[in-house]
């Protein structure tokens, strides 16, 4: 019996629980439609589910946005973010209440924050794990982080405090060796 498999990537969800006003591009002019929501990717990841396993990463723009998210810090999304069976993120603006911030977030989630590129000013050591390995359906499935690049460069400092990046490029060929390593059968 053939498995079936999905990946699905999601990013720049901006803690919008529910469908919103997004703008188009449509037929040579703008146009607004409902967009997005956690409560409509919800609904599809279930459904996807019905029909085999899925693994969802998320890139980004996660933790901010709304009244909410911005009110408690990005904090409210944990519980949500959890029920919603992510396998990793990684980030972009989801320092923006501090790097301390977001590694207590990723002590909170049930899945990793991964990011090859950001380093810890003082040690240079990294921030947070590199990669993960998944084992979905007896596949092994090697997945590595990379955080947005810019953030210590076009942000305010509070947003990379003790942080900086790179562009990851110099250390991605040894993590996808390290995973093949630990991957291959």
């Amino acid at each position: 019996m053939q498995k079936k498999l999905t990946i699905v990537q999601i990013n720049d969800t901006h803690s919008y629980l529910e469908a919103h006003d997004e703008v188009f591009y449509e037929n040579d002019q703008l146009t607004f439609k409902k967009a997005g929501g956690y409560a409509r990717i919800q609904t599809l990841l279930k459904e996807m589910r019905q029909d085999g396993s899925v693994v969802v990463l998320d890139n980004g723009d996660t933790i901010h946005g709304t009244y909410e998210a911005v009110a408690s810090k990005g904090w409210n999304m944990v519980p949500i973010l959890n029920d919603m069976g992510l396998s990793a993120m990684t980030f972009h603006w989801d320092t923006g209440y501090g790097p301390e911030n977001l590694q207590k977030i990723d002590q909170a989630l049930y899945y990793p924050i991964l990011a090859i590129n950001a380093y810890d000013e003082h040690t240079n050591e990294l921030v947070f794990e590199p990669y993960r390995i998944l084992d979905v359906e007896d596949i092994k499935i090697g997945v590595i982080g990379i955080a947005c690049n810019i953030i210590d460069k076009t942000m305010p400092a509070s947003f990379s405090e003790g942080i900086y990046f790179t562009l990851g490029k110099e250390e991605l060929p040894r993590y996808i060796s390290e995973l093949k390593e630990k991957t291959s059968i």
